[in-house]
């Protein structure tokens, strides 16, 4: 056996145990609870070809993935030709691709602000989820992403009363629709606290020490972040993603 043969079948075992053992909590559905959610349903690899990530791999998998989550919805809808390029940069940003059309820092990870329904989600939701897939088997290239809802979070601080430390969930996060309906206010043992600047401050810190790379959707802007939150938590954020703005038509209707 050659050492290519060798390594395309370490590779096979690898997306082979990904695929029988990714049984992880559904963060992205607060409604759901500790409900599971299926593998990422790609094809398997063909077994004469060695896994390398690249652009065009990813990219094939987010599009495959993406029309699987939409038609188990029951849902049909077109892409908007206005975020091909930010999609693009993107991805390769992740992938740390240096040369992007926006000519994002591929040291940074991501935050996507847009009105609602516009498809921010379940584009970041199953970039992160292919990304995090192909990590089993080129750790060296891409780290795992963990999703987790912002709703969900706040229901979790709620019920343990106590804004829950993000180094429970370790390495790189995607906190979706952060900042949800402004719904950040809790009051811990009778003084107020605020979720945002709190999971803010603790990613960021993450990113300073570990470098991860950290990815976000918003229904809110950076001026209202900026005069909501403060500017420590808008700073934070700006050191640490690129901005890009996500617009098109309304998914939901």
């Amino acid at each position: 056996m050659t050492e290519n043969e060798i390594l395309i079948e370490q590779s096979k075992h690898k997306l082979s145990r990904m695929w029988d053992s990714r049984k992880k909590i559904d963060y992205t559905n607060p409604d759901l609870g500790t409900e599971k959610y299926d593998p990422v349903m790609f094809p398997p690899l063909p077994a004469k070809e060695p896994v390398y990530v690249t652009y065009d791999f990813i990219k094939e998998r987010l599009y495959k993935d993406m029309l699987f989550e939409i038609k188990q919805q029951g849902k049909t809808w077109a892409w908007d030709n206005e975020n091909t390029l930010k999609a693009q940069s993107i991805i390769s940003a992740a992938l740390h691709y240096k040369n992007n059309p926006l000519n994002l820092d591929p040291y940074k990870g991501t935050f996507l602000l847009g009105p609602n329904s516009t498809g921010k989600s379940t584009f970041m939701r199953n970039l992160c989820k292919v990304i995090t897939s192909a990590s089993w088997s080129n750790p060296e290239n891409v780290e795992s992403i963990t999703i987790c809802s912002y709703k969900a979070l706040m229901m979790e601080c709620r019920k343990e009363g106590k804004i829950t430390p993000i180094s429970a969930l370790k390495g790189a996060l995607y906190i979706d629709d952060i900042g949800y309906l402004d719904q950040s206010q809790l009051t811990l043992f009778g003084s107020k606290e605020d979720v945002v600047t709190e999971l803010v401050f603790q990613i960021h810190e993450s990113y300073k020490k570990h470098a991860h790379k950290h990815y976000f959707t918003s229904n809110l802007t950076l001026e209202h972040i900026h005069n909501t939150y403060g500017q420590g938590t808008h700073d934070r954020i700006v050191e640490m993603c690129n901005i890009v703005g996500w617009k098109g038509t309304n998914k939901r209707v």
